[in-house]
Protein backbone atom coordinates (compact mmCIF):
# COMPACT_ATOMS: atom_id res chain seq x y z
CA UNK A 1 0.00 0.00 0.00
CA UNK A 2 1.48 3.26 -1.11
CA UNK A 3 0.90 6.48 0.61
CA UNK A 4 -0.88 9.10 -0.62
CA UNK A 5 2.98 11.09 -0.73
CA UNK A 6 4.32 8.26 -2.48
CA UNK A 7 1.74 8.91 -4.68
CA UNK A 8 1.78 12.50 -5.55
CA UNK A 9 5.31 12.48 -5.40
CA UNK A 10 5.39 9.22 -8.43
CA UNK A 11 2.80 11.39 -9.94
CA UNK A 12 5.03 14.45 -10.11
CA UNK A 13 7.91 13.00 -11.55
CA UNK A 14 5.80 11.32 -14.26
CA UNK A 15 4.43 14.59 -15.49
CA UNK A 16 7.90 16.06 -15.62
CA UNK A 17 9.70 13.20 -17.56
CA UNK A 18 6.44 13.89 -19.95
CA UNK A 19 6.83 17.54 -19.91
CA UNK A 20 10.62 17.07 -20.41
CA UNK A 21 10.36 14.83 -23.41
CA UNK A 22 7.29 16.90 -25.26
CA UNK A 23 9.32 20.07 -24.66
CA UNK A 24 12.58 19.00 -25.18
CA UNK A 25 13.54 19.64 -28.80
CA UNK A 26 11.93 23.46 -27.80
CA UNK A 27 13.36 24.18 -25.17
CA UNK A 28 15.96 27.26 -25.44
CA UNK A 29 18.08 28.66 -22.66
CA UNK A 30 17.46 32.53 -22.61
CA UNK A 31 19.86 33.06 -19.94
CA UNK A 32 23.00 31.08 -21.51
CA UNK A 33 24.76 28.52 -20.05
CA UNK A 34 24.62 28.97 -16.10
CA UNK A 35 28.15 28.41 -14.85
CA UNK A 36 26.70 27.24 -11.54
CA UNK A 37 27.22 24.19 -9.68
CA UNK A 38 23.26 22.87 -8.98
CA UNK A 39 24.51 19.94 -7.19
CA UNK A 40 25.93 22.11 -4.41
CA UNK A 41 22.50 24.13 -3.84
CA UNK A 42 20.63 20.23 -3.63
CA UNK A 43 18.87 21.38 -7.07
CA UNK A 44 18.87 18.66 -10.36
CA UNK A 45 18.97 20.01 -13.81
CA UNK A 46 16.15 17.59 -14.47
CA UNK A 47 13.69 17.46 -12.16
CA UNK A 48 14.68 21.07 -10.24
CA UNK A 49 14.12 20.65 -6.53
CA UNK A 50 12.99 17.39 -6.87
CA UNK A 51 15.77 14.88 -6.16
CA UNK A 52 17.33 13.01 -9.61
CA UNK A 53 15.75 9.48 -7.68
CA UNK A 54 12.47 8.54 -6.50
CA UNK A 55 12.37 8.57 -2.95
CA UNK A 56 12.45 5.77 -0.91
CA UNK A 57 9.35 4.24 -0.39
CA UNK A 58 10.89 2.53 2.61
CA UNK A 59 13.76 1.97 5.56
CA UNK A 60 15.64 -0.55 4.90
CA UNK A 61 17.20 -1.11 8.43
CA UNK A 62 14.52 -3.23 10.20
CA UNK A 63 15.28 -1.00 13.38
CA UNK A 64 12.73 1.53 11.60
CA UNK A 65 10.24 -0.99 11.07
CA UNK A 66 7.99 0.55 14.09
CA UNK A 67 7.92 3.96 12.14
CA UNK A 68 7.39 2.19 8.92
CA UNK A 69 4.62 0.27 10.51
CA UNK A 70 2.79 3.57 11.68
CA UNK A 71 3.03 5.18 8.57
CA UNK A 72 1.59 2.81 6.56
CA UNK A 73 -1.68 2.97 8.80
CA UNK A 74 -1.61 6.22 9.41
CA UNK A 75 -5.13 7.22 7.41
CA UNK A 76 -6.76 4.68 9.51
CA UNK A 77 -5.15 5.52 12.61
CA UNK A 78 -6.35 9.24 11.95
CA UNK A 79 -9.40 8.34 11.29
CA UNK A 80 -10.33 6.06 14.40
CA UNK A 81 -8.33 9.25 16.26
CA UNK A 82 -5.65 6.90 17.65
CA UNK A 83 -2.78 7.84 16.51
CA UNK A 84 -2.03 9.95 19.32
CA UNK A 85 -2.18 6.69 21.72
CA UNK A 86 -0.31 4.69 18.89
CA UNK A 87 2.69 7.67 18.64
CA UNK A 88 2.47 7.87 22.51
CA UNK A 89 3.82 4.37 23.18
CA UNK A 90 6.21 3.83 20.10
CA UNK A 91 9.37 3.48 21.02
CA UNK A 92 12.55 6.87 20.85
CA UNK A 93 14.48 5.28 18.04
CA UNK A 94 17.68 6.94 17.32
CA UNK A 95 19.10 8.29 13.86
CA UNK A 96 22.67 6.49 14.03
CA UNK A 97 21.02 4.26 11.58
CA UNK A 98 20.13 6.21 8.52
CA UNK A 99 23.38 6.13 6.55
CA UNK A 100 22.47 8.21 3.16
CA UNK A 101 20.46 11.62 1.96
CA UNK A 102 17.85 9.83 0.99
CA UNK A 103 17.17 7.49 3.92
CA UNK A 104 17.40 11.15 6.07
CA UNK A 105 14.57 12.31 3.66
CA UNK A 106 12.42 9.27 4.25
CA UNK A 107 12.58 9.67 8.12
CA UNK A 108 11.86 13.35 7.79
CA UNK A 109 8.87 12.79 5.76
CA UNK A 110 8.05 9.95 8.04
CA UNK A 111 8.37 11.65 11.21
CA UNK A 112 6.52 15.22 9.62
CA UNK A 113 3.50 13.37 8.76
CA UNK A 114 3.43 11.71 12.66
CA UNK A 115 4.34 15.74 13.41
CA UNK A 116 1.40 16.98 11.23
CA UNK A 117 -1.45 13.63 12.62
CA UNK A 118 -0.42 14.41 16.09
CA UNK A 119 -1.41 17.69 16.78
CA UNK A 120 -4.31 17.91 13.79
CA UNK A 121 -5.03 14.35 13.73
CA UNK A 122 -8.01 14.70 16.87
CA UNK A 123 -11.09 16.48 17.73
CA UNK A 124 -8.63 19.27 19.51
CA UNK A 125 -4.95 20.13 18.64
CA UNK A 126 -2.59 18.81 20.64
CA UNK A 127 0.69 19.43 22.01
CA UNK A 128 3.17 17.05 21.18
CA UNK A 129 5.57 17.55 23.70
CA UNK A 130 3.04 16.01 26.43
CA UNK A 131 5.86 13.87 27.88
CA UNK A 132 9.94 15.05 28.33
CA UNK A 133 10.73 11.94 26.53
CA UNK A 134 8.41 11.94 23.59
CA UNK A 135 9.35 9.42 20.47
CA UNK A 136 8.58 12.49 18.12
CA UNK A 137 10.98 14.89 20.01
CA UNK A 138 13.90 12.93 20.69
CA UNK A 139 14.48 10.48 17.69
Amino acid sequence: MLLLNDLLISRHYSLLQNFTFFYSDKRTNMLGPLDVDLDHFGVSSKFGFLPDQYPLQSLPDQYYAPWEVLIRQLSNLIKLRVLRRKIDVMPILSTEYLTSEREWQRAYVILSFFTHGYIWGGLVPSQVCSQPEHSLTHP
